[in-house]
């Protein structure tokens, strides 16, 4: 049932990234949240350019923004869609959480860039989708198997242990659970963004 429960619920979603497909390799291109006034620098990121690709690690704080404008340095260029994924390299984890395709996405030109802009509906479907397949998931059912294990070991192996051993052999066994998931769900933080002060969460880059 626990883990049906986990399954189901929503959980906060770390290690997301936005990467931008342009029919073109698109220069510079910056993605602007809403205005953060504790941390302004926060609201723009600067993607990290592969291909005809732009990709961004999403800084925590951005997550609740009902606005998202990217822009490139380009004014002859079309989106051909906003990939949203888990990432977190070090342990080879890459999974789609969503896809907006480009045609839904507003565009506008100028002399000097092109402007796509994301409504607060599809913002808000990105951030739910990301909860219900958060990487924090894997986490919990790791600490609730361990709980598990260790309750079965309790009625066999260790039946004879006095109750206040094995409360702290479970309580030791479960911070390092605790410990070896959020490494694995966790990497160096990107220097620029509010990850370097948030757990679970890591820098992506696609080079």
């Amino acid at each position: 049932m626990l883990f049906g429960a986990v399954t189901l619920i929503p959980l906060p979603a770390v290690n997301i990234t936005y990467t931008a497909v342009f029919d073109q390799s698109p220069g510079n291109v910056t993605f602007a949240f809403d205005r953060n006034d504790a941390f302004p620098a926060s609201s723009s990121q600067p993607a990290a350019i592969e291909g005809n690709q732009a990709t961004i690690l999403l800084d925590p704080l951005n997550q609740d923004s009902k606005s998202l404008n990217i822009t490139a340095l380009a004014n002859d260029l079309a989106i051909k869609s906003l990939e949203v994924n888990v990432a977190v390299p070090h342990n080879a984890i890459n999974y789609g959480v969503l896809s907006i395709p480009g045609k839904t996405i507003e565009n506008g030109t100028d002399a000097d860039s092109s402007t796509f802009s994301l409504s607060a509906d599809q913002l808000t479907r990105i951030r739910a989708t990301s909860q219900r397949k958060s990487a924090v998931k894997p986490v919990l059912w790791t600490v609730l198997s361990l709980i598990y294990l260790m309750v079965l070991v309790r009625m066999t192996a260790l039946k004879r242990l006095s109750k206040p051993y094995f409360a702290v052999l479970l309580f030791a066994a479960l911070c390092i659970a605790v410990f070896l998931a959020n490494l694995w769900a966790s990497s160096g933080p990107h220097p620029t963004t509010a990850c370097s002060r948030r757990p679970l969460c890591s820098y992506w880059s696609p080079h």
